[in-house]
């Protein structure tokens, strides 16, 4: 995929009266708010954050090797642990159930019913097309048009274009390659970092045009988090920083983030119809590493479950006996921020999802998800 080039967005102008999204027909599931207002399903595109439970169905994985598919994940989702890399619901349960959608199926699992949604989100996805044992960005998008060609089949063309038109559309990308460029532990500097995180921006810009191609017009953004204040990556710092944010991520992430509202904003004023949602993970999430205590929480900086000799870096599972020899699992996990190395607990999750959905301007803006689900 390449990156910004203004020439395709004005190609895209002309597109703009294709459309897509949802109407329950038959004995198709209805959403909660059906007959009050018109159906529009939910999307979900990204990584482990937002990750279902696709990762299981990929070819050539191991079912028990995937550190969700083992407890104590999900000990507390009604499922169990099935792939959620939380101990519990993940923001987009949240903001489907805020939609009254119910829980959103993965797009893998087999002889499922699409009509309220898709989430496509895989454990380890990434922007770019080289990165492998995951259902990177590219891959996602080429499942979008098979369940597009879903709603065709079971809908008809004109009322599944209608359908995906209303719909709403969530991506969550970029914490994958500003991870690997640093751990790779390749010298950047701040052009080339900056070179980078357009680049990381250009192609999650031309996979979401895509489906503004196809119809969609609402589409909603997670930025980039503070990846250096991560507990895995705190963990990995030299002894005189020990326990301190890995600046250069952080850096890395705000640059992305600067790139990919820039990118959106220009947008708006080029595509008719075009709606965007950005949600400040960065800010939202660094507060409460920070205060806690604000948030209802105990702990913002030690993960739930970690193992021991690491101080509260990696996340990671054992399937001996006395796993509690070499691992700490925390008493209640409602007062802790994150749950593993790098995955936040069902708290926050269900506090960030609130933000996302109807959070004040300096947090969500231009519009907030439940604006997009009352269009």
């Amino acid at each position: 995929m390449a990156s910004f080039r203004l020439p395709r967005f004005l190609l895209l102008v002309s597109l703009a009266n294709i459309a897509v999204v949802i109407h329950p027909v038959g004995t198709l599931a209805k959403s909660k708010n059906a007959g009050k207002q018109k159906h529009k399903p939910f999307f979900v595109f990204g990584d482990s954050a937002f990750d279902p439970g696709n990762y299981q169905y990929l070819d050539g994985v191991d079912q028990k090797g995937p550190l969700a598919y083992s407890w104590p994940y999900g000990q507390h989702f009604s499922s169990g642990a099935i792939g959620r890399h939380s101990h519990g619901r993940i923001v987009p349960d949240f903001i489907a159930d805020n939609a009254n959608l119910g829980l959103i199926p993965p797009c893998l699992a087999p002889g499922v019913n699409f009509i309220n949604g898709v989430n496509f989100a895989s454990a380890g996805a990434g922007v770019f097309t080289d990165n492998s044992g995951a259902m990177n960005m590219e891959q996602q998008m080429r499942k979008f048009e098979e369940v597009r060609a879903w709603f065709v089949h079971k809908l008809g063309a004109e009322p599944a274009r209608k359908t995906l038109k209303r719909a709403v559309y969530l991506f969550g990308f970029g914490s994958k390659e500003y991870l690997s460029l640093y751990l790779s532990g390749r010298n950047t500097s701040k052009s080339s970092q900056r070179k980078y995180a357009e680049m990381v921006v250009g192609n999650i810009t031309d996979a979401f045009l895509e489906i503004y191609n196809a119809g969609g017009r609402k589409f909603g953004f997670q930025n980039v988090g503070p990846l250096g204040c991560l507990p895995m990556l705190r963990a990995t710092e030299s002894s005189e920083n020990a326990g301190a944010c890995v600046e250069e991520l952080n850096s890395m992430a705000r640059k992305h983030n600067k790139a990919l509202a820039g990118t959106l904003k220009r947008l708006g004023s080029l595509l008719p119809g075009f709606k965007h949602s950005i949600f400040d993970y960065y800010g939202a999430l660094m507060d409460r590493i920070h205060n806690a205590t604000k948030y209802g929480l105990e702990e913002g900086k030690e993960p739930c479950y970690r193992a021991k000799e690491l101080n509260g870096g990696m996340m990671m599972n054992w399937e001996g006996n006395n796993w509690m020899e070499q691992y700490m699992l925390c008493q209640n996990s409602s007062l802790y921020v994150f749950f593993d190395g790098i995955h936040t607990t069902e708290a926050v999750n269900s506090q960030l999802a609130e933000l996302m959905w109807d959070g004040p301007s300096s947090i969500t803006q231009p519009s907030t998800l439940k604006q997009f689900f009352q269009l």
